[in-house]
């Protein structure tokens, strides 16, 4: 199991990255337990997670290296086949909380390819603003670059997989 202290900055899904400011005891969530208190760097509020559960359950984890992170923009050039509708509903919540960076990019991914098919619906619209935020925030962390430039790569990428079959998709 990860352990986390103070000042370390990390990850989670639907979030994005931040830090953790504090670990502290309280009792406001039932029996006393000590909590990783984390301010995201997007947000005002902290998020607080227990810390005798696996963080990785709660999807928390380390901000990815550089490496990870052009690996990651390499699954967002991939092309996939489609889901069937059943399938997709299946799986779309559990993927955009999933602790694996690389579901994550795979979920923009699809939902970037399904919009070019047919129009999203608000949920998915949504889910595609969440998931594309939160990995954009630990990419600029990772690669140490603008926003601005980490969203062109992005959408540089997502206009490759959607425009080239998955067998003959370049990696980056």
């Amino acid at each position: 199991m990860t352990k986390f202290k103070i000042g370390d900055r990390v990850a989670l899904p639907q979030v994005g990255v931040g830090c953790v400011v504090n670990i502290s005891t309280n009792t406001a969530f039932g029996p006393e337990r000590e909590f990783y208190e984390i301010r995201p760097d997007r947000q005002s509020s902290t998020i607080y997670i227990p810390t005798d559960l696996d963080p990785g359950e709660r999807g928390l984890r380390r901000v990815m290296t550089a490496k990870q992170a052009r690996q990651v923009i390499e699954v967002l050039a991939t092309g996939t086949p489609p889901l069937t509708d059943q399938e997709w509903r299946k799986t779309l919540k559990e993927r955009l909380k999933s602790a694996d960076v690389d579901e994550q990019a795979a979920l923009i991914r699809d939902l970037a390819t399904r919009g070019q098919h047919r129009r999203l619906s608000a949920q998915e619209k949504s889910y595609l603003e969440k998931a594309q935020e939160a990995l954009m925030s630990e990419l600029v962390e990772a690669l140490h670059q603008t926003p601005e430039e980490v969203k062109a790569a992005m959408e540089k990428a997502l206009i490759v997989g959607i425009d080239v079959p998955k067998a003959t998709a370049p990696s980056m």
